[in-house]
C-alpha cells in the first residue's frame, strides 16, 4: 500500500499545513471521505539549523536519515521533508535510503520552468540563501538567481529563527521583507520571489509585492498530493 512518509518539524508551522492540506485535499480530490496513508517523524529544527550553519553535513545527513529510516520501517514507500534547509544534503540522504524523496527543490524548478520564470529574488534561511544547493538547480535549468546582501541574508534568517518558527508574524517584520523585496525590483528586476523556507508564507500573507511570489511549500504539497491520489487510484 502507498504511504507518504513525512519528516516534520523543520519547523512545526510547515508541518501542521502540509497535514492539514494532504488529508483536506485528499478527500475532495478523490471526491469520498478519505484520508491519505501519511506518516510523521517530528525532527527539531533548531538541530538541523546548527547542523547546516556550522556546515556538519554528515552530522545533518545521519540525523536526517535515521529520521527517514524509521518513516521506512513504519511502513513508508515514499517520502519528503517538509523544510527546504535540510535539503543541502538531499543527494547524500537520498542515496542510503532504499524509498525515493520528492525534493522540494526539483519541484519548485519544474514549476518555474513550466511558467516561463528566468529570473528570480531567493529568500530562506540564510544556509538555503548562501549556499548553492538551490540556486545551482535553478541556474542549471536556466533561471538566473538573485540573493540578497550578506547583511540582508542575516537579518532574514534572524526574523524566521526568531519569529516564523514560533508562529510569530509582526507587521514590522512584514515591512522589511516588503521593502527588501522592492528595492531589488527597483535595482535590477526580476519576475518572481522564491518563498525559499516553508515558514516565510506566513509573513507574506498580507504583503504586496511587485511581481508574483512562488511558496516552494505549496509547490512541493501539490506535488506529493498528486502523488498519493495516482497511486491510490492504481492501487
Amino acid at each position: 500500500m502507498t504511504k507518504l512518509g513525512l519528516i516534520g518539524g523543520t519547523g512545526p508551522e510547515s508541518t501542521l499545513i502540509y497535514y492539514q492540506q494532504l488529508t483536506s485535499r485528499y478527500a475532495q480530490t478523490l471526491h469520498q471521505d478519505a484520508f491519505p496513508p501519511i506518516m510523521i517523524e517530528s525532527l527539531d529544527v533548531f538541530q538541523v539549523l546548527a547542523f547546516a550553519q556550522a556546515q556538519d553535513y554528515a552530522g545533518l545527513t545521519n540525523y536526517l536519515v535515521k529520521g527517514f529510516e524509521n518513516l521506512a520501517q513504519g511502513g513508508a514507500t515514499f517520502a519528503a521533508l517538509t523544510g527546504i534547509t535540510p535539503h543541502v544534503v538531499f543527494d547524500q540522504v537520498q542515496e542510503r535510503l532504499s524509498i525515493p524523496l520528492v525534493s522540494m527543490v526539483d519541484t519548485t524548478v519544474d514549476y518555474l520552468n513550466q511558467r516561463g520564470r528566468k529570473r528570480v529574488l531567493l529568500l530562506g534561511t540564510y544556509p538555503t540563501m548562501h549556499e548553492n544547493f538551490v540556486s545551482q538547480k535553478l541556474e542549471n535549468a536556466g533561471i538566473e538567481v538573485i540573493k540578497p546582501t550578506e547583511d540582508q541574508q542575516q537579518l532574514i534568517h534572524q526574523r524566521i529563527s526568531d519569529e516564523l518558527e514560533f508562529g510569530v508574524v509582526k507587521a514590522s517584520t512584514q515591512y522589511e521583507f516588503a521593502q527588501l523585496c522592492q528595492a531589488w525590483q527597483d535595482q535590477v528586476g526580476y519576475d518572481a520571489v522564491i518563498l525559499g523556507c516553508t515558514e516565510l508564507p506566513l509573513l507574506f500573507e498580507k504583503i504586496t509585492l511587485p511581481v508574483g511570489k512562488v511558496d516552494v511549500m505549496q509547490v512541493h504539497i501539490d506535488n506529493l498530493l498528486k502523488r498519493l491520489v495516482q497511486e491510490t487510484e492504481e492501487n
